[in-house]
């Protein structure tokens, strides 16, 4: 137990650090911008008089900015991949002191039909569901939650095996947990295969050959022209 704790006081003390560096990078990333703006409108109207020359300076200061802008979002998700890592640490160490009753219950998960879920507990406040759940998802909710009641023994073996196999990357589930956490997602994947599964083309099937047949003629004038 303590090496666990060991291990997420380390990873909360490595990201906390990693987290104060972006900081200070963004904020000299938009100062680092404001300069380059200012630069941009102060030379423009130094050369005035030369078209060309101011042409060419606000291209270049377009550049710049856009490529500072883009910049500046990656520093953005870093840093907000690395806050969600150092939480993900620390919910861990505050489960391994019992305290998880701020994790999602999975209410909506109980079904007073089901044959055993609602003898042990399985869902609700200080429930199994509540202590093991870490999904980022609402699909990875729902799919741990039907894994907890189908009381399958298909393949015990090898979801053994590749839980053994995820318990020694840490690091690797972590980050993947970050990654998810970060998606904003509008549109449920239950729409999405509604929608896969009746998709209607809009075009005549033939439309698909036509790439082919543009080839075709591009090859064929081109050696034609040879």
């Amino acid at each position: 137990m303590q090496d666990l704790f060991s291990f997420y006081q380390n990873q909360i003390e490595e990201y906390s650090t990693a987290v104060s560096e972006v900081k200070k990078q963004l904020a000299g990333s938009s100062t680092l911008r404001l300069l380059v703006f200012i630069a941009t409108i102060f030379f423009s109207y130094l050369f005035f008089e030369n078209t060309k020359l101011v042409l060419a300076i606000a291209v270049l200061g377009i550049a710049v900015f856009l490529y500072l802008v883009s910049r500046h979002t990656d520093l953005q998700y870093k840093r907000d991949k690395l806050i969600a890592l150092k939480t993900i640490n620390e919910t861990e160490v505050q489960v391994l002191n019992r305290d998880f009753h701020k994790l999602p219950e999975g209410n909506e998960f109980k079904d007073p039909l089901h044959y055993f879920s609602q003898d042990i507990d399985l869902f609700g406040r200080g429930s199994f569901y509540q202590y093991n759940n870490r999904t980022a998802l609402r699909q990875g909710s729902e799919t741990l939650a039907a894994l907890f009641t189908e009381n399958s023994i298909v393949d015990i073996t090898e979801k053994q095996g590749a839980i053994k196999e995820l318990s020694k990357i840490p690091q690797w589930r972590q980050e993947f947990s970050a990654i998810a956490s970060l998606t904003k997602t509008q549109t449920t994947t239950d729409i999405i295969e509604h929608w896969l599964e009746n998709y209607s083309p809009f075009v005549p099937p033939i439309m698909k050959y036509l790439p082919l047949v543009f080839s075709f003629l591009f090859f064929f004038y081109v050696f034609k022209k040879k």
